[in-house]
């Protein structure tokens, strides 16, 4: 059986994101770059503003957040921020999405 994680994101205005069979998240806090597996020691960081991507069955997953705290403990992964977006779509992104191509 693969370990995975569950991730949630969670806004003033409520939880913007539960996700379960979590296999990577990775993201910017605003001392670097960090990656987390399943089994990750538990840590607090400060989360830069920027892109949180994370991997699941479903594929990789993008989204755009504001500053705010990353929480790692108990299996799983909380982010508390200010704001979410979906992440704009790159010349990179759409083979991966199959957005956005000429015919």
């Amino acid at each position: 059986m693969v370990e995975t994680l569950w991730l949630r994101v969670i806004t003033p205005e409520g939880v913007h994101l539960r996700a379960e069979g979590v296999q990577i998240v990775e993201a910017w806090l605003t001392d670097g770059a960090i990656g987390i597996l399943p089994r990750h020691a538990p840590l607090v960081a400060a989360l830069a503003p920027g892109e949180l991507v994370y991997e699941d069955e479903g594929g990789r997953h993008t989204l755009t957040l504001a500053a705010g705290i990353l929480r790692v403990a108990e299996g799983g992964i909380t982010v508390l921020t200010t704001k979410v977006t979906p992440a704009p779509l790159t010349p990179q992104s759409w083979g991966e999405r199959g957005e956005g191509r000429d015919p």
